[in-house]
This record gives structure tokens, C-alpha cells and sequence, in this order.
């Protein structure tokens, strides 16, 4: 999938204007006739009247979400994510969902702790869109219950909070990639792989690691591995900000399962949505307690996701990656050069008073190199 940065000031708002275009009867319509049976019929013109409004209604779901609190956020997120999981079926299958259910169960194992409850694939949306973005072969993930510990351990932006809150690792580590002579290769710096155990574990359960890149050496803090010269796309996964990482499978049984960021915040949302809405009681003794520890990682992926979802759908629909970055964002009214100067004569006045006149040249150049792409501002 190409990449795309957008440089904004506002990320959010820019995201849900690309969406915009899809408000309009006539794009819709134009983007369906990429179909092979298209055929200007009525069944089509339909369907493109669906995509926009599909569309316009998740945004007005996501603009509520915005301003909500924690009672009510999973249900509008919730209903926002099926608006958008619904319109992208139509674009990738060019024909409407009509299963009328969401395709996922709730069952509970302690009804006295949120990560108790747990959810299940069954027939409906969720399996549409499973079957669109992984896997026609539904018999096994339809065997599996999924609690909100396995489900977080698939998201990247919540790795370090899954190790405090489960103490254990998550499924993701974060990658750097680095560009020079040698070639082209990812970079890991830490500890996730003091257990050797887990090595060959983590790498042979991502799904087409082979194919992109050559088997990873280790040395003492971390790893790295080349990529085939040969090899076009990648298997990483960004965040928002463009930070990649490699995410592993979850062991079920003797079955590896692997998910797509689309799915996992798909069905984590439909969980809390149910927790919120028919486990009151539990819902708000959580949510209002200073000793829970699981909250907090609940809160945090409910801002993830709000910002995140949207983008991933819009990824698919556009058949592009695009992130929204604000890095190299210059304020109006904004002078370089006066700022420039201020920032050389406080990093040399530093340098000169720490005594790190041998270091000089490096610090200035990783300091201006930041200052130049915008980094902080």
C-alpha cells in the first residue's frame, strides 16, 4: 500500500475531510463503477446512495464521541466504526452487508471483572469484514473467544501500558529502519527478546515475515533484521505517527491468530460498547474506582481508537496509507530565521557551560536536524 503524509495543523479534522469527498452522491457512484459487473443499475445507484450515507452518519457518531464521556464514547464509537466498517464492505465487495447482525457475541467467564467478558466471531458484519481484510476460511475464528487482554496485546500504541497493567508482554515491539551502505534494514533496541524462547515464536508468527525480510541476528539489547532487495510492500504497522512496528500472532491453542488492527478495534469496541451499556453496575464501579487498574488502559485505547479507526478505514477505501502528521507543521506568522538563531546560541551557550566541545558538531547537527523537521514545535 503507498504511503501518503499530510502535513496539518489539525490532523483529526483533515482525516474527516478527506472523508468528504464519499458525502457526495456522484464520487460514490464513480468509485463504484471500478466494479467488474457494474452496470448503472438501480441495485448500484443504491448502493452508492449507502456509501455516502454510511459516510456522513459515522461522522456525525464520531463528532458526538468527541465531546462524550466514558458512559456513552464505546456505544458512539461503537456505531461509528459499523457505519464505516459498512461503507467499506460496499467499496471492497460492491454490494451491501445485509446480515442485519453485527457478527459477534458476548460471553462472560466472571462476571465480576472486565476482563471476564469475552467475544466470540459469529455470522454477520464483523465476519464480512474478516473475510475482506484477512481470511475466506472462517471456521477457525469463529471457534475462538477473544478477551479484552488478548485483544489489547495486538495494539501498538498500547505495548508499554499492556506490560504495566498484565504484566506480560504485548504482541508488538517498536521498530526503527534504518537506511544506509548495508542496505535497508529494522532495528529493535530492548529486552523483549531476553527469553530466547520466544524468538522464534514472535518472528515465525508473522504472517509473511519471510517474504519481506531475511532472518533477524540478535546481540545483547535488541535485534535486527535486513530487508529482501527484491521484496515490494512491508508487514510493519504504523500508528498515527508513522512509528512502525512488527506485531506478532496470539496463541490459541495450537492455532497462531493473527489480526488486522481493523478487526481488533472493531471488536474491542463492540465489547465496551456492551459492557457500557448492559453492565452498568460493573461499568461504573470500574470506571469510578481509584484502584482498578484495567480502566485506564480502556480509556487510553478509546482515544486511540477514535483518532485511529477512521484512518484505517480511509486507508483501505483509498487503497493508501495516509497519515496525518503535524511534525513539520509551521504556525503562520512564524520566523524561521530569528527562532534559528535563538536555538543555535542556547545550544552553544549549553555546549561551551557542560564542557562538550568534542561532542560539538554532533550535538549541533542532531539538534538543527530536529529543529529543521519540526520536531517539538
Amino acid at each position: 500500500m503507498k504511503k501518503e503524509i499530510v502535513f496539518t495543523e489539525n490532523p483529526n479534522k483533515e482525516l474527516w475531510n478527506q472523508f468528504k469527498q464519499f458525502e457526495n452522491y456522484g464520487v460514490c457512484l464513480n468509485y463504484l463503477k471500478k466494479c467488474k459487473k457494474f452496470d448503472n443499475s438501480e441495485k448500484f445507484k443504491f448502493r452508492a446512495k449507502l456509501i455516502k450515507y454510511y459516510i456522513t452518519q459515522a461522522k456525525e457518531y464520531y463528532l458526538s464521541a468527541k465531546d462524550s464521556s466514558v458512559q456513552t464514547k464505546p456505544t458512539l464509537l461503537y456505531y461509528g466504526a459499523s457505519c464505516l466498517v459498512k461503507a467499506l464492505i460496499i467499496t471492497k465487495r460492491c454490494h451491501q452487508d445485509d446480515s442485519n447482525r453485527h457478527g459477534i457475541t458476548v460471553s462472560e467467564s466472571n462476571a465480576n471483572d472486565l476482563m471476564g467478558f469475552k467475544v466470540r466471531p459469529t455470522t454477520g458484519t464483523f465476519l464480512e469484514l474478516y473475510q475482506i481484510l484477512e481470511s475466506k476460511e472462517i471456521d477457525i475464528i469463529k471457534s475462538i473467544n477473544f478477551n479484552l487482554e488478548d485483544l489489547f496485546s495486538f495494539i501498538p500504541e498500547l505495548k508499554d501500558d499492556f506490560v504495566d497493567v498484565f504484566n506480560k508482554k504485548s504482541l508488538a515491539i517498536k521498530v526503527d529502519r534504518i537506511k544506509d551502505e548495508d542496505g535497508e534494514r529494522l532495528s529493535y533496541e530492548g529486552d523483549y527478546f531476553s527469553d530466547e524462547s520466544i524468538i522464534t515464536d514472535f518472528f515465525d508468527n508473522i504472517p509473511n515475515f519471510d517474504k519481506y525480510y531475511f532472518s533477524p541476528s540478535f546481540f545483547s539489547n535488541g535485534m535486527s533484521c535486513f530487508k529482501k532487495p527484491t521484496s515490494k510492500g512491508d508487514i510493519v504497522l504504523r500508528n498515527i505517527m508513522g512509528e512502525e512496528f512488527l506485531v506478532s500472532s496470539l496463541h490459541s491453542g495450537e492455532t497462531p491468530i493473527y489480526l488486522s488492527q481493523i478487526s481488533v478495534h472493531f471488536l474491542i469496541l463492540y465489547l465496551l460498547s456492551m459492557l457500557s451499556r448492559y453492565y452498568v453496575n460493573l461499568w461504573l464501579s470500574e470506571s469510578s474506582s481509584d484502584e482498578t487498574r484495567y480502566f485506564y488502559i480502556i480509556e487510553k485505547f478509546l482515544d486511540i481508537s477514535e483518532r485511529k479507526f477512521p484512518n484505517l478505514i480511509l486507508n483501505e477505501i483509498l487503497n493508501k496509507e495516509i497519515i496525518f502528521s503535524v511534525e513539520y507543521y509551521k504556525p503562520s506568522g512564524f520566523d524561521f530565521d530569528e527562532i534559528k538563531g535563538m536555538v543555535e546560541e542556547i545550544v552553544n551557550e549549553s555546549i561551551e557551560k557542560n564542557n562538550l566541545k568534542d561532542e560539538k558538531e554532533e550535538i549541533q547537527r542532531r539538534i538543527m536536524d530536529d529543529f529543521y523537521s519540526g520536531k517539538g514545535w
